[in-house]
């Protein structure tokens, strides 16, 4: 959908361990049992007008998530007994009413323009209180909202946006169309909830993108032979990303999930599938693309810095190199999960068995180019280059159900 942003709630742990630090043998998971609520409703009106000129679609959506997370940090030494650092519970709400709608104009035959608007009123609250669990002894008192109102962070967010999107298509030939469009998005920012202390408990912002496309569909040889085109840019503001902050307390660096930069990616697709008998069909795709980060806070780039500065001098770089998205040679890391290159080819049949039975075979490669697993580029978060071959027979009757 056009008009879809992305929402829900800013921490939702499943149950279990989850290890959020390890240093000097020493561990802390972060044992989590949480309850989990949502209830969506959305209405929609379509249909046509201006003598089926006019295409439209309106409507409205509501979301609701509610979070309730009681958790706990516990740090296991390599000696002697476990201590519960901290134990407290979350809530954590979102409340999201939308109304959008979207018009398609047919002006001529050939040419269609689109425009879309969807306007988005989201609240977000977050609270922490005391759990009363049995456990006696914390070596730290749990956080209570009053910590985040006394250092300053706020306790609700609010977002009221409006996202639009353009199009327009323009059919060359019969066989052969056009298209170009620019749509806005967005994702809600939240909080830091697996902070220690109220302090570390920081709001960021939410990511805002303008998606840009243009591309071609055509058809050839009689319809047996189609080829697809599609370049896209994607300019994100404000991208949501572990970095490092100074606790004004302890003048400790903690990575936490705040606004530190903006994300740029653009690339090509293109599809082609091919019919050369009425049997067989063969289909290519594939795939390029470029990201990277853009604008860095200041903050990440001297983190940088002071990285390739003591690897020089032969100084410690831990906590400093290889973390947040500054990797393990002070450089800036690349965006993760983005391989430059991805491609499918297959082809797949349908054969006659008789006048009741049909055999469908089918076989496809696929190849994902290398690409980042881990924020910061460390080696052993490397995803290699890798290929996937699927064959299979199908056997299944000319009319009905099994196969």
């Amino acid at each position: 959908d056009s008009f879809d942003s992305i929402t829900g709630a800013t921490f939702a742990p499943n149950n279990g361990f989850e290890l959020v630090s390890q240093r000097a043998g020493n561990s802390t998971p972060l044992v989590n049992d949480g309850q989990h609520s949502q209830f969506t409703q959305e209405m929609k009106l379509s249909g046509e007008t201006l003598g089926g000129k006019l295409n439209y679609t309106a409507g409205i959506f509501y979301f609701t998530d509610d979070n309730d997370t009681s958790f706990a940090n516990i740090s296991l030494p390599v000696t002697g007994n476990p201590t519960v650092t901290q134990d407290r519970v979350m809530k954590n709400d979102t409340t999201s009413y939308a109304a959008y709608a979207q018009f398609d104009y047919q002006a001529s035959d050939r040419l269609t323009a689109t425009v879309g608007l969807r306007y988005t009123d989201e609240e977000k609250t977050i609270s922490f209180t005391p759990n009363t669990s049995p456990i006696a002894t914390k070596l730290f008192p749990p956080i209570t909202t009053a910590d985040l109102v006394a250092a300053g962070i706020p306790t609700k967010l609010s977002e009221q946006l409006v996202t639009p999107r353009f199009a327009i298509d323009y059919k060359l030939t019969e066989d052969a169309m056009v298209f170009a469009s620019a749509t806005r998005g967005f994702k809600a920012g939240g909080w830091n909830a697996r902070a220690n202390f109220g302090r570390l408990a920081l709001a960021f912002e939410s990511e805002k993108v303008w998606s840009y496309e243009a591309g071609a569909r055509t058809e050839w040889a009689d319809g047996r032979l189609r080829v697809n085109l599609n370049a896209f840019f994607m300019d994100v503001k404000d991208f949501q990303l572990p970095a490092g902050y100074a606790d004004p307390q302890t003048n400790i660096i903690n990575y936490l999930t705040r606004n530190f930069a903006d994300l740029e990616n653009y690339g090509l697709e293109a599809e082609v599938s091919w019919a050369p008998t009425d049997n067989i069909n063969v289909f290519w795709g594939g795939g390029t693309q470029r990201a990277e980060y853009t604008n860095v806070d200041p903050t990440v780039l001297a983190q940088a810095a002071n990285c390739r500065a003591r690897l020089a001098a032969g100084q410690s770089t831990t906590n400093i190199c290889n973390v947040s998205v500054v990797t393990p040679t002070g450089a800036i890391a690349e965006p993760v999960r983005a391989p430059e290159f991805t491609s499918t080819l297959g082809v797949n049949g349908t054969f006659p068995i008789g006048e009741t039975l049909k055999l469908q075979p089918s076989v496809n490669w696929s190849h994902v180019a290398a690409n980042w697993a881990a924020t910061a580029n460390t080696p052993i978060g490397r995803q290699q280059a890798r290929d996937t071959l699927n064959a299979g027979l199908t056997l299944r009757p000319s009319t009905g159900k099994w196969s």
